[in-house]
Parts: C-alpha cells; sequence; structure tokens
C-alpha cells in the first residue's frame, strides 16, 4: 500500500477533496453525503455522526468510464459525433 494524501475544505455545505486522484465535490445533506469523485463518478455516503461508521455505495455504472469532454479538433460536426459516440457506443 503506497502513501496518500488528501486536503479537504468545506465552503458551507460543499466540500472540496483534493487527492492526488484529483479534485472531488460533495454535498452535505445532514448525516448523509452526495458527491462526484475526482473520476466523474457518482455516489452516497450515510454514516453515524461521531462514531467513524459510514457505508459508500457508487450511484453510476462502474463498468463505462466517466463521460469526457475532450476537444479533438474545431470542426463542430466532428465534437457532436465524438459527443454521440462516446454516450451512446454507436460508433465503431
Amino acid at each position: 500500500m503506497g502513501l496518500k494524501w488528501r486536503k479537504s475544505m468545506n465552503i458551507g455545505p460543499v466540500r472540496a477533496n483534493v487527492s492526488q486522484s484529483g479534485v472531488g465535490w460533495s454535498i452535505n445533506l445532514g448525516v448523509c453525503r452526495i458527491g462526484v469523485n475526482p473520476r466523474g463518478r457518482l455516489y452516497f455516503s450515510i454514516g453515524l455522526p461521531g462514531t467513524g461508521l459510514y457505508y459508500t455505495t457508487n450511484l453510476t455504472d462502474e463498468r463505462k468510464p466517466p463521460p469526457q469532454s475532450i476537444v479533438l479538433c474545431s470542426r463542430p460536426n466532428l465534437i457532436i459525433k465524438f459527443f454521440i459516440c462516446t454516450r451512446l457506443d454507436a460508433c465503431n
């Protein structure tokens, strides 16, 4: 197991987590949180206050890569085709 680091910053009910993987965001809903990790996956977490015990589950499909916003060129029709192909897995 390697060395890891994380820094959390709270801005009201919103928490930003900065780590070696990137930046993730979450919103505090009392005893539960909903957020997006650095890889773009949506998650839900619920815990028992003061105990350190919590349960987290992913709300997005782990088998598919998260949506990406990569601009390959400046031609709009190619950007739209790339977006549709990555969302629908329809292109060869």
